[in-house]
């Protein structure tokens, strides 16, 4: 793991600290649905799920959740401050590259709403496939939006470099 990128135990979490990360996170209205959108309650039981893996950067918080060994987890990205690009793929791929090796993922799957163009490009970029629509699963202002599936094989993410 490179040093700009922390993991982070959610039980050794204080109080203070995990208030102060929820009031960063739930900036990004983007990242949250409006029925999830001001419910500290459920980010606080996402981030002590034992099938997560929370990490942290100056600028960021990646949770890696439903692990299941051997076969597949999800990847989401909450950005509070602007990163280079570049910075930002070299956390991703730190990340992706711990959570095969630790977990022995066969994949890794990226749902981004489909207004979020910023997390298509960074997916693709990062090497994952589209591999379709859940439609209409994603309220947000009011309106339903689709949500793409992207997906990363292990396989892939070798062939790219990721080890």
């Amino acid at each position: 793991m490179i040093a700009e990128v922390q993991p982070i135990d959610p039980e050794a979490l204080g109080r203070d600290d995990a208030i102060a990360l929820w009031e960063k996170v739930r900036k990004q209205r983007q990242c949250f649905d409006d029925l999830t959108r001001d419910r500290g309650d459920v980010f606080a039981a996402r981030l002590l799920n034992p099938a997560t893996a929370v990490f942290r950067t100056e600028d960021c918080l990646v949770l890696v959740e439903s692990i299941i060994p051997h076969l597949s987890a999800e990847i989401h990205f909450y950005v509070w401050s602007p990163m280079r690009q570049a910075d930002m793929l070299r956390y991703a791929k730190a990340i992706l590259r711990e959570m095969f090796e630790t977990h022995q993922l066969h994949r890794i799957s990226a749902f981004p709403p489909v207004f979020n163009q910023v997390a298509q490009r960074m997916a693709v970029r990062l090497g994952f496939k589209w591999e379709g629509n859940i439609r209409q699963q994603f309220l947000y202002d009011g309106r339903y939006h689709d949500v793409l599936i992207y997906g990363l094989l292990r396989q892939e993410f070798a062939a790219l470099g990721g080890h």
